[in-house]
């Protein structure tokens, strides 16, 4: 590709972006609810109420319903928004917009010289934009601070592979002060020899951190383990579009009693999901040992196998947190080899219409195709990880 045509597709590009960027800006009104929330999180915090009893803040709230409203990060991260509380609602939603541009920018800007090594790729913004059924929009439509959050953990990723593990530690526990659970990736640190030590000293320090928490949050501590409760018994996976294997294996049980009529018990679905989850993690740790994790190359390739595995494990797993696989799907695309034209020939001569309105329709397609498009981004972010695994035994012997 010529200079001419890459700076052709990197300004078209570029114009989709700012297009879809102003489109959130013009109805921010309207939407970034999941920034609403925070605010008045923040401002019933400011007042000196517990944040995390939504009884309590009713008072604060303009949209949500006592019964369906819930914060569900970690306590500190409240301080956060408090910064936001000083202006009215509406600029701060301008101003929270504005920080997560600048934040965005950076991710590409680190994401293409850190991680993949081309700058001037044109087609990464394209891919960026539509990815995972457009989840970086999905994330800045709905005001979530997934982004700020994926920003300090891929930086945290970038002094990992140039083993600069103080830094890494340090910023995964900043990462992890709104959903905690970015702190798994701490289990990086047991692929190497010589990064065990630091392994033993992080989970030493996440351990005083915790308690500490413990002891000046007692309160919010309890009724935020309330939240995480309810959550992981289960809001209905559409009211929050939950994206997991587990709301996946969940709607597969439900639409498969609904066409047999055949109910199985709550606790096969739990079964089923802990089951794929022990798969997940034995073919995936099989793999990470086959590195070598004094290799730059290598501590990359188990950083995108973590976050396919992230990605399709965790219970509960939203629409725009696909950001996370935006740079190991690309990665894919520029070092494998395992991709043949039949298989890709094949997926898309089988495809079909979602659904068949005419007599005599296949009835279990319907329901497949319910199912595939609902979930398409979990699917895909499975197929990552499946082609990370393979490309990784065929790379690399033991």
């Amino acid at each position: 590709m010529n200079g001419l045509s890459k700076k052709l597709i990197f300004y078209v590009s570029l114009l989709l972006w700012v297009l879809a960027l102003s489109r959130v800006g013009l109805t921010a009104n309207e939407t970034m609810w999941d920034f609403e929330q925070y605010y008045y999180v923040a401002k019933a915090d400011a007042a000196g109420l517990n944040s995390f009893r939504p009884e309590k803040t009713e008072k604060f709230i303009r949209k949500w319903e006592s019964d369906t409203w819930l914060y569900p990060y970690f306590p500190p991260s409240v301080y956060f928004f408090r910064v936001f509380t000083y202006l009215p609602l509406n600029t701060s939603k301008y101003v929270y917009l504005f920080l997560k541009c600048i934040v965005l920018g950076y991710l590409f800007y680190m994401w293409q010289c850190a991680f993949l090594r081309d700058p001037g790729d044109p087609y990464f913004l394209v891919f960026c934009l539509f990815a995972f059924n457009a989840t970086v929009y999905l994330d800045m439509r709905s005001g979530n601070v997934n982004l700020i959050e994926q920003a300090f953990l891929w930086t945290a990723f970038y002094f990992f592979v140039r083993g600069k593990l103080a830094f890494f530690c340090a910023l995964l526990l900043v990462s992890s002060m709104w959903k905690i659970t970015p702190l798994v990736f701490s289990f990086l640190l047991l692929l190497g020899r010589r990064d065990r030590s630091v392994a033993f000293f992080f989970l030493a320090t996440i351990v005083v951190v915790l308690a500490l928490s413990l002891l000046v949050y007692r309160s919010e501590i309890g009724s935020f383990l309330s939240t995480a409760h309810q959550l992981a018994r289960g809001l209905p996976d559409e009211n929050i579009k939950n994206l997991s294997s587990l709301a996946l294996i969940r709607s597969s049980i439900a639409k498969w009693s609904s066409f047999t009529g055949i109910s199985l018990p709550w606790m096969f679905g739990i079964l089923t999901y802990v089951l794929f989850v022990i798969i997940v993690g034995i073919a995936s740790w099989q793999s990470l040992r086959r590195l070598d994790m004094e290799n730059s190359v290598d501590r990359e390739t188990a950083i995108c196998l973590s976050c396919s595995v992230y990605a399709v494990t965790l219970p509960l797993f939203q629409d725009y947190q696909f950001i996370l696989m935006l740079v190991p799907a690309y990665s894919l695309t520029m070092r494998l080899d395992l991709v043949k034209a039949f298989p890709v020939l094949f997926a898309c001569f089988v495809l079909s219409a979602r659904s068949s309105s005419s007599p005599g329709s296949i009835v279990f397609l319907d329901v497949f195709w319910d199912i595939f498009w609902n979930y398409y981004s979990l699917l895909v972010a499975f197929l990552v990880w499946i082609l990370y695994i393979s490309w990784i035994r065929k790379t690399n012997s033991v």
